[in-house]
Protein backbone atom coordinates (compact mmCIF):
# COMPACT_ATOMS: atom_id res chain seq x y z
CA UNK A 1 0.00 0.00 0.00
CA UNK A 2 2.55 2.53 1.20
CA UNK A 3 4.98 1.34 -1.96
CA UNK A 4 2.37 2.02 -5.02
CA UNK A 5 1.82 5.64 -3.07
CA UNK A 6 6.06 6.21 -3.99
CA UNK A 7 6.04 4.22 -7.08
CA UNK A 8 3.48 6.94 -7.91
CA UNK A 9 5.25 9.75 -6.64
CA UNK A 10 8.10 8.28 -8.61
CA UNK A 11 7.17 8.01 -11.78
CA UNK A 12 5.74 11.46 -11.54
CA UNK A 13 8.81 13.33 -10.31
CA UNK A 14 11.44 11.15 -12.23
CA UNK A 15 9.94 9.19 -14.88
CA UNK A 16 13.27 8.04 -16.48
CA UNK A 17 14.26 6.93 -13.08
CA UNK A 18 11.10 5.61 -12.34
CA UNK A 19 11.45 3.28 -16.48
CA UNK A 20 14.57 1.76 -15.36
CA UNK A 21 13.93 -1.98 -14.55
CA UNK A 22 14.71 -3.90 -11.57
CA UNK A 23 17.19 -6.20 -11.56
CA UNK A 24 20.18 -7.40 -9.76
CA UNK A 25 23.54 -5.55 -11.86
CA UNK A 26 25.94 -7.61 -9.88
CA UNK A 27 25.27 -11.38 -11.64
CA UNK A 28 28.19 -12.99 -12.87
CA UNK A 29 27.45 -15.66 -15.90
CA UNK A 30 27.78 -19.09 -15.14
CA UNK A 31 31.41 -20.76 -15.40
CA UNK A 32 33.20 -17.10 -15.48
CA UNK A 33 35.48 -17.82 -12.38
CA UNK A 34 36.32 -20.95 -14.24
CA UNK A 35 37.61 -19.38 -17.61
CA UNK A 36 38.63 -16.38 -16.35
CA UNK A 37 42.05 -17.05 -15.46
CA UNK A 38 42.82 -19.23 -18.76
CA UNK A 39 41.65 -16.49 -21.18
CA UNK A 40 44.00 -14.23 -19.09
CA UNK A 41 46.75 -16.67 -19.62
CA UNK A 42 46.19 -17.06 -23.46
CA UNK A 43 46.14 -13.11 -23.80
CA UNK A 44 49.21 -12.72 -21.73
CA UNK A 45 51.43 -15.59 -23.57
CA UNK A 46 50.77 -14.34 -26.82
CA UNK A 47 54.09 -13.14 -28.39
CA UNK A 48 54.53 -9.40 -28.57
CA UNK A 49 54.08 -7.26 -31.86
CA UNK A 50 57.41 -7.18 -34.31
CA UNK A 51 59.21 -4.11 -32.86
CA UNK A 52 59.42 -1.23 -35.02
CA UNK A 53 63.09 -0.20 -35.21
CA UNK A 54 65.63 -3.30 -35.34
CA UNK A 55 67.79 -4.08 -32.54
CA UNK A 56 70.95 -2.09 -34.01
CA UNK A 57 69.10 0.71 -34.98
CA UNK A 58 68.02 1.37 -30.81
CA UNK A 59 71.76 0.97 -30.04
CA UNK A 60 72.90 3.16 -33.05
CA UNK A 61 70.25 5.91 -31.38
CA UNK A 62 72.09 5.49 -28.02
CA UNK A 63 75.48 5.41 -29.36
CA UNK A 64 75.54 8.74 -31.66
CA UNK A 65 74.76 11.08 -28.85
CA UNK A 66 77.27 9.86 -26.43
CA UNK A 67 79.63 9.65 -29.20
CA UNK A 68 79.34 13.39 -30.48
CA UNK A 69 79.22 14.25 -26.41
CA UNK A 70 82.48 12.63 -25.72
CA UNK A 71 84.11 14.64 -29.17
CA UNK A 72 82.33 17.59 -28.03
CA UNK A 73 84.64 17.52 -24.64
CA UNK A 74 87.44 16.35 -26.59
CA UNK A 75 87.69 19.01 -28.72
CA UNK A 76 86.83 21.64 -26.14
CA UNK A 77 89.57 20.21 -23.78
CA UNK A 78 92.06 20.14 -26.69
CA UNK A 79 90.93 23.67 -27.71
CA UNK A 80 91.91 25.29 -24.42
CA UNK A 81 95.25 24.32 -24.37
CA UNK A 82 97.30 27.41 -25.12
CA UNK A 83 100.56 26.71 -27.62
CA UNK A 84 104.00 27.63 -25.74
CA UNK A 85 105.08 30.85 -26.57
CA UNK A 86 107.45 31.60 -29.04
CA UNK A 87 110.93 32.93 -27.72
CA UNK A 88 112.68 35.43 -30.04
CA UNK A 89 116.16 35.24 -28.16
CA UNK A 90 116.75 32.99 -25.07
CA UNK A 91 119.09 35.02 -22.80
CA UNK A 92 120.67 33.07 -19.99
CA UNK A 93 120.39 33.64 -16.40
CA UNK A 94 122.80 35.95 -15.14
CA UNK A 95 124.85 33.95 -11.76
CA UNK A 96 125.76 35.91 -8.96
CA UNK A 97 128.92 36.92 -9.32
CA UNK A 98 128.12 38.93 -12.41
CA UNK A 99 125.04 40.75 -11.18
CA UNK A 100 127.08 41.30 -8.30
CA UNK A 101 129.44 42.90 -10.79
CA UNK A 102 127.05 45.19 -12.55
CA UNK A 103 125.99 46.32 -9.57
CA UNK A 104 129.42 47.71 -8.32
CA UNK A 105 131.27 49.24 -11.52
CA UNK A 106 134.68 48.92 -9.61
CA UNK A 107 133.70 45.48 -8.98
CA UNK A 108 134.44 44.69 -12.86
CA UNK A 109 137.29 47.29 -12.24
CA UNK A 110 139.19 45.47 -10.09
CA UNK A 111 138.80 42.31 -11.79
CA UNK A 112 140.26 44.24 -15.07
CA UNK A 113 143.42 45.14 -13.33
CA UNK A 114 144.06 41.64 -11.96
CA UNK A 115 144.90 40.63 -14.97
CA UNK A 116 141.75 38.94 -16.35
CA UNK A 117 141.03 38.71 -19.48
CA UNK A 118 138.26 41.71 -20.40
CA UNK A 119 136.77 39.03 -23.17
CA UNK A 120 136.05 36.65 -19.91
CA UNK A 121 134.73 39.80 -17.88
CA UNK A 122 132.41 41.08 -20.52
CA UNK A 123 129.32 39.54 -21.83
CA UNK A 124 130.32 37.98 -25.09
CA UNK A 125 128.04 39.35 -27.92
CA UNK A 126 124.73 38.43 -29.08
CA UNK A 127 123.46 38.41 -32.64
CA UNK A 128 120.28 40.22 -32.71
CA UNK A 129 118.47 41.01 -35.42
CA UNK A 130 117.40 44.75 -36.81
CA UNK A 131 114.13 44.87 -34.63
CA UNK A 132 115.35 43.35 -31.59
CA UNK A 133 118.13 46.21 -31.20
CA UNK A 134 115.61 48.69 -32.07
CA UNK A 135 113.71 47.50 -29.01
CA UNK A 136 116.39 47.21 -26.65
CA UNK A 137 117.83 50.53 -27.73
CA UNK A 138 114.50 52.07 -26.82
CA UNK A 139 114.31 50.10 -23.39
CA UNK A 140 117.97 50.85 -22.87
CA UNK A 141 116.92 55.03 -23.80
CA UNK A 142 120.31 55.06 -25.58
CA UNK A 143 120.59 57.41 -28.72
CA UNK A 144 122.06 55.15 -31.74
CA UNK A 145 123.75 58.11 -32.82
CA UNK A 146 126.26 58.35 -29.40
CA UNK A 147 127.02 54.48 -30.08
CA UNK A 148 127.93 55.19 -33.48
CA UNK A 149 130.01 58.07 -32.15
CA UNK A 150 131.95 55.99 -29.87
CA UNK A 151 132.50 53.22 -32.39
Amino acid sequence: MGTEHDTDDLKRLAPTLASLPKADPFVVPEGFFERFPHQVQARVAKPAPTALLPVWMKRLALALPLAAALAGAWWLLRAKEAPAPEVAVEIPEAGIDELELLEHPEAFAALAEEGAPLEALAPTSVDLTDDELAVWLENESTDPSELIAEL
